[in-house]
C-alpha cells in the first residue's frame, strides 16, 4: 500500500500544471515606444543627411539631455592608518602602517614573518615623481 501511496504520489507531482505563465505579454499601448518615421522621400532624406553635426542646430527626434559640468577632481585627504597579527601559536606575524600627512606624499611600512623565520621589512614611500620607492630588509 504505501509503494501505490509513493507511485501515485510521485506521478501527480509529474502532471502537475505548470507554474509559470507562458502566455505573451500585454501588448504596449500605443504612442510609446515608437521611433521617429522614416523620410517620405530622397529630398528628406538628403536634408537630414546634410544637417550640420553640432547639437545645437541638429533636427532630432528626441531632445538631448545636456547634463552639468562634472565637478572638479577632489583633493586627497590625509590619513593614517596602522594594523597588526602576532599570533605566535600559529606561526604568524605581520603588519601594515601608513600615512599620508598631504594626500600625496605617502610613507608607511609593512613587516611579515617568512616561513624560514626571518622577519621581512618593506619601508616605502610613494609620491607623484617618483612613483612606488621601497626598501627591502630582512631580520632575524
Amino acid at each position: 500500500m504505501k509503494a501505490f501511496l509513493l507511485l501515485a504520489a510521485c506521478i501527480s507531482v509529474a502532471v502537475a500544471f505548470p507554474q509559470y505563465n507562458y502566455d505573451p505579454p500585454p501588448s504596449v499601448p500605443s504612442g510609446l515606444y515608437e521611433l521617429p518615421s522614416e523620410p517620405s522621400n530622397q529630398e528628406e532624406t538628403k536634408e537630414l543627411l546634410n544637417e550640420p553635426t553640432s547639437l545645437d542646430n541638429a533636427k532630432l527626434p528626441f531632445s538631448p539631455v545636456i547634463s552639468e559640468p562634472a565637478p572638479p577632481a577632489m583633493m586627497p585627504m590625509p590619513y593614517a592608518f596602522e594594523w597588526g597579527v602576532n599570533d605566535s601559536e600559529n606561526g604568524l606575524d605581520f603588519a601594515h602602517d601608513e600615512v599620508s600627512s598631504d594626500g600625496v606624499l605617502t610613507k608607511g611600512s609593512y613587516r611579515v614573518l617568512l616561513p624560514n623565520g626571518r622577519t621581512q621589512v618593506v619601508t616605502f614611500t610613494v609620491n607623484g615623481d617618483n612613483g612606488y620607492v621601497a626598501k627591502v630588509q630582512y631580520q632575524k
